[in-house]
């Protein structure tokens, strides 16, 4: 049987490459990053070693050991989704049976994509709609404002209004938590705090009573959600957790 979350791993010796696809992997619904290396020898022994991504993002151009030879190393069933700056070693990438091809700099809509591409090719199973999106009223007259749930780090309350935290901006809205959490679908987001909703997919780390999160924002655990918390991360298998 498919499983729900696919598990991804970033080989790529630049640094700011390897944010930049981790980001729009957080991203998404259903796409779980679980490693990076800059390293190619590094990152072979860690896949060995598991667990095994479903699909790996790799880099074609890098020292000791490039993208091409890699996909040649790993297991057949890893899909492969080549990434570089160099459009001309688009031939030998789909030459390696390549699932698709990402020139640098990626951008969200192309990546998603290829994510489309990734689904249809491992099977017909059901995924959230990464494209669903909530109008919130702004609090100026006759202005809505369309928030699509994928952009959405977290949500706060603050007195007698909500915060939500996109990837690029902040909107203010007199709707209580509650009411926009029965808009929110509940395989991505999860009620941490009275005052917070989150959304899984970015969750960078946890330790003691408080998330780090993408964007270097970090909201508190509540005692009564800790519990449902960890049971749904670990069931999703999808961060790195640290008491």
């Amino acid at each position: 049987m498919m499983p729900d979350i696919l598990n991804c791993y970033i080989i790529d010796d630049e640094f700011h490459s390897i944010e930049n696809l981790s980001m729009h992997i957080m991203r998404c619904p259903n796409l779980c990053l679980i490693g990076t290396n800059i390293d190619p020898v590094e990152a072979l022994n860690e896949i060995r070693r598991g667990p095994k991504p479903d699909v790996l993002f790799l880099d074609i151009n890098m020292p000791m050991l490039s993208g091409l030879e890699i996909a040649e190393l790993v297991d057949e069933d890893i899909d492969i989704i080549f990434i570089t700056a160099y459009v001309s070693y688009a031939v030998d990438a789909f030459e390696k049976a390549a699932l698709d091809f990402l020139l640098k700099p990626i951008s969200f809509e192309r990546f998603e994509k290829s994510v489309k591409r990734l689904r249809k090719n491992m099977g017909s199973i059901t995924y959230p709609d990464t494209n669903k999106s909530i109008y919130i009223n702004t609090g100026v007259k006759g202005k809505f404002a369309q928030v699509r749930l994928s952009d959405i780090i977290f949500i706060e309350a603050v007195g007698h209004y909500v915060l939500i935290q996109t990837y690029d901006e902040i909107f203010k809205t007199h709707l209580g938590i509650k009411d926009i959490g029965k808009d929110l679908s509940s395989q991505v987001f999860s009620r941490v705090h009275k005052s917070f909703i989150i959304n899984l997919n970015a969750i960078k780390s946890i330790s003691g009573s408080q998330i780090k999160l993408q964007g270097d924002f970090r909201v508190p655990i509540g005692d009564v959600y800790r519990v449902g918390l960890m049971e749904r991360l670990n069931g999703r298998n999808t961060q790195r957790i640290n008491h």
